[in-house]
């Protein structure tokens, strides 16, 4: 009865989901390329895949969507800086995209985000492990409001506090497989500073500047707790022999860490021409 409810409640949430996007007012877009309000360019269409990981001028690009609405001149000459911060020039062609067309663009970013947070409800239902579930959980809220941010500009409250709610529960999770209990209070000094800093960001949500210093300050705090992860569980493992299913739990869990910590940085930082 219990997993009925579950699954009841993950399918509201789910059709919710789906609900609030398709309500957002700014539903459409002329970009072929989606980017965060500092400029860095996180997705895009099949065509323009190789500027992934590129940095824009946002204001630029809005006025020559501006000029696209009122002209209707489709081709406009784009500056960026290329992953090795070199500054390039292409010609990008604007276009009127429906919601339904930037659903498409962002279905990797949905489909990681539902295997995520199904990874979180069965890691629950199987150990009852609070820690794991709220850490697939959060990585689940932030890559969906990763793509609301960058396809409609919006959900900057969960970016933020999923961002730093993430490190925090990898923390958790390192302890709490090492023996360790976490206090409840713990948990509530966590979120409560997670609100604190999404409310900095979201009051601040104009300044580029202030937004690129809390992403890395996010993203540096997701590398270093990974890191920490690594070395515990696998320091865990060489001086205490586990059973079998019990290795293999934290060998998957350190693989986990490193695909949605390390993996996502290195090909985002660095052209590997994963995108190309």
């Amino acid at each position: 009865m219990k997993k009925f409810w579950i699954i009841i409640s993950f399918s509201i949430v789910t059709i919710f989901t789906f609900f609030i996007i398709f309500k957002i007012e700014s539903g459409k877009s002329f970009s072929p390329f989606y980017f965060f309000p500092n400029g860095f360019i996180g997705n895009a269409s099949q065509e323009y895949s190789e500027m992934i990981g590129s940095k824009i001028s946002p204001p630029k690009i809005v006025e020559a969507i501006i000029s696209f609405s009122a002209t209707g001149v489709k081709n406009h000459d784009t500056n960026f800086f290329d992953r090795s911060n070199l500054l390039k020039t292409r010609q990008v062609e604007l276009t009127e995209k429906s919601k339904w067309q930037i659903l498409d663009d962002f279905k990797y970013f949905v489909l990681i985000a539902f295997l995520c947070m199904l990874a979180s409800i069965w890691f629950y239902l199987q150990d009852r492990d609070i820690h794991i579930f709220f850490l697939f959980l959060s990585v689940s809220s932030f890559i969906f409001s990763s793509f609301v941010l960058m396809a409609f500009n919006d959900l900057y409250v969960p970016y933020y506090f999923s961002l730093f709610l993430i490190p925090c529960f990898i923390l958790n999770l390192s302890f709490r497989l090492n023996g360790k209990e976490i206090s409840a209070k713990w948990i509530v000094v966590e979120i409560t500073f997670g609100f604190i800093y999404a409310f900095i960001g979201y009051s601040e949500k104009g300044d580029a500047q202030l937004f690129e210093d809390l992403s890395l300050f996010g993203v540096y705090s997701i590398l270093s707790s990974s890191l920490f992860f690594v070395l515990v569980v696998l320091y865990n493992l060489l001086k205490n022999k586990s059973d079998f299913l019990n290795s293999i739990k934290k060998c998957s869990l350190i693989l986990a860490i490193l695909l949605i910590s390390f993996v996502p940085y290195a090909l985002m930082k660095f052209d590997f021409e994963v995108f190309s």
